[in-house]
């Protein structure tokens, strides 16, 4: 709004209003002179470069939205920069089964009062497919990234094999959670690759996985 409010005050108006008041400046002038001292080709060619001066000046005042998009976005990147570094836990065991269990779950991004979830309890047993269903904003994908270890509890305890989220360490969360957000993407390199990930698997295993699951014509690509 605040840029919105600068490019009204400095883009046309502003403009419009130097270029009223240069001609009212040339009539009053023209009026010291007799008639005559004038041509009408210099003061086409006046009017002429007048107008011309005003792409320049509308050019530096679209610059200067740009700065102002520039600074906000410079004051986000700092603000994240110093933004206090997340604190995990110590404990190195993987994860073996994949019990979760939720309880009395708060959340807020703000640190304030407006909750995004509100306790929340959930069950859920090794090998079980749950779903969450809601509308946008309702808060799933936040509870999923709660269970990535994205972001820190506001109140209530999430337990992974019935150890506290917050005991776990980050390369236990890395190495034994994963999310797949609903916009997949695409790396620019090979089907293998973006099935690995960059972990060291057997592409045997993965073969075996495709098979499974019914899509083994995926398989042509890794020959």
């Amino acid at each position: 709004m605040k840029i919105l409010k600068l490019n009204s005050i400095l883009l046309r108006p502003l403009l419009s209003l130097f270029s009223t008041l240069t001609l009212c400046g040339l009539i009053l002038l023209f009026e010291t002179y007799p008639v005559g001292f004038f041509d009408i080709g210099i003061l086409y060619a006046f009017i002429t470069y007048l107008g011309r001066l005003n792409e320049p000046l509308i050019t530096i005042t679209s610059q200067q939205s740009i700065l102002q998009q520039a600074i906000v976005s410079g004051e986000r990147i700092f603000e994240i920069i110093n933004s206090p570094k997340q604190k995990y836990g110590t404990d190195n065991i993987p994860l073996k089964k994949g019990k979760i269990e939720i309880k009395k779950l708060y959340f807020s991004y703000k640190n304030n009062n407006i909750y995004t979830l509100k306790n929340i309890n959930i069950s859920i047993f090794s090998k079980q497919f749950v779903a969450l269903v809601g509308r946008t904003g309702s808060g799933k994908s936040t509870l999923a990234k709660l269970l990535a270890g994205y972001y820190p509890i506001t109140l209530g305890t999430i337990y992974l094999d019935k150890r506290d989220i917050k005991s776990l360490s980050s390369n236990v969360l890395k190495n034994n959670i994963s999310v797949i957000q609903q916009d997949p993407i695409i790396l620019n390199d090979t089907i293998l690759e973006n099935i690995t990930l960059g972990k060291n698997i057997s592409k045997t295993k993965i073969l075996n996985i495709l098979k499974k699951n019914k899509i083994n014509r995926l398989g042509l690509f890794f020959t």
